[in-house]
């Protein structure tokens, strides 16, 4: 791997493992131990992006399953991950080092014990690099700097890839559980069939069938999109992957053809809100989307108050609070049209009526939905707003 490949921008690309699992016949069997191996690492941290190339640290072969390590006593699991710079002198070494520790730290449970370093001999300075990639506080201030895990070609990995795994013998039986429902799942088994990203796709399209939703033309605003399959029946309903097609989409997730997408970013800052603004070029949206939960905290109560004030949020967006003081009232960040609607996801609870009340201010009607795709377990409902130029 020479520099001269580097200084041409033509790094020698290597051929991606299949993702397949190698599965066995205890993969479900919750009674058997099923510990973290180095392929479960190894689909962790390879489709993080390389800081100076348009490709994955994979594709470059600067990580490699063969790499990895993965070793576990009575208290610890242990983990040692190797990986090696294209060229001796890279630069960008230690960042790239600092990508795999913070994902690593993100996805796995805080007892696997992780130590991520330079492949002996590939590097010039691998000893300082090292010890820089082994100190606790520089590791830990890369996990706050969400701007480091910035690249000139976008974020260091796509948000909308996650980790289901946990590590406890409960929860790995959970995850077990889990796995074995969506193999079984009506909707998920749907999905599948229909390539959509996930099986929430289904309580859109049942929505849509309900109450006429989408249509050619529209513009959409689609917030808290991952994993994306809300998208992709905004994008097939709205024919927006057509030549000529007039409506628009905006989501804030990983590529899908005929939407725009603005990657890593979070709708509560007023930074991505002035990008939201600046896309949209002072259209004006006729639906907006919000499918988005925060991460649970274990108290039902606490997570319902979270998900509504995320849902106010994107609310008033388009939708200023009212206060007493007129000087107080900010600008909205876009226009709802005079026929647009407001979709969003709630769990239910006391702060869902309250809620609603402050919708109805500014919408002609808001309705409670259930979609079928829902499980009969869970608290999830939808509220369906419109605008006074529409019914339902």
């Amino acid at each position: 791997m020479g520099a001269e490949r580097l200084e041409n921008a033509n790094p020698q690309i290597y051929a991606v493992k299949s993702r397949e699992r190698r599965n066995t016949a205890d993969a479900l069997d919750e009674s058997v131990e099923d510990p973290i191996d180095a392929l479960e690492i190894f689909d962790l941290i390879r489709d993080i992006n390389d800081p100076e190339h348009p490709y994955t640290l994979e594709q470059l072969n600067v990580v490699q399953e063969e790499l990895i390590s993965v070793e576990k006593d009575e208290k610890h699991t242990y983990v040692n991950v190797r990986f090696t710079p294209t060229i001796p002198h890279c630069s960008m070494a230690t960042l790239i080092g600092l990508a795999i520790r913070v994902k690593l730290a993100r996805s796995l449970s805080p007892r696997i014990k992780v130590r991520v370093s330079i492949t002996e001999g590939s590097h010039n300075t691998e000893e300082a690099i090292n010890r820089q990639l082994a100190d606790k506080e520089r590791v830990a201030a890369a996990m706050e700097n969400t701007s480091l895990m910035m690249t000139q070609h976008g974020p260091l990995w796509a948000s909308a890839r996650m980790c289901l795994r946990n590590f406890s013998s409960k929860a790995k039986s959970n995850t077990k559980k889990y796995l074995h429902r969506q193999m079984n799942d009506e909707f998920a088994v749907k999905a599948r069939e229909h390539s959509y990203r996930a099986r929430s796709a289904f309580k859109l399209i049942e929505m849509d069938e309900r109450f006429g939703i989408l249509r050619p033309g529209l513009v959409v605003l689609d917030v808290g999109c991952a994993p994306g399959s809300w998208s992709q029946v905004v994008v097939e309903r709205c024919e927006l992957d057509k030549k000529g097609a007039t409506g628009y989409l905006l989501g804030l997730l990983s590529p899908i053809r005929g939407a725009d997408f603005l990657q890593m970013s979070d709708v509560t800052s007023p930074a991505v809100q002035a990008v939201i603004a600046k896309k949209l070029h002072g259209r004006t949206v006729d639906l907006v989307l919000s499918d988005m939960a925060p991460n649970p905290s274990g108290d039902p109560a606490t997570d319902h108050l979270r998900l509504v004030n995320l849902c106010r949020t994107v609310f008033h967006l388009f939708a200023p609070p009212l206060t007493g003081d007129l000087r107080e009232i900010k600008s909205p960040v876009f226009q709802l049209s005079s026929s647009g609607m407001f979709i969003c996801k709630l769990w239910d609870g006391v702060y869902r009526q309250p809620f609603m009340l402050e919708l109805l201010k500014y919408f002609n009607q808001v309705r409670v939905v259930k979609p079928k795709s829902c499980r009969d377990s869970s608290a999830e409902l939808y509220l369906v707003c419109v605008s006074k130029d529409r019914e339902l």
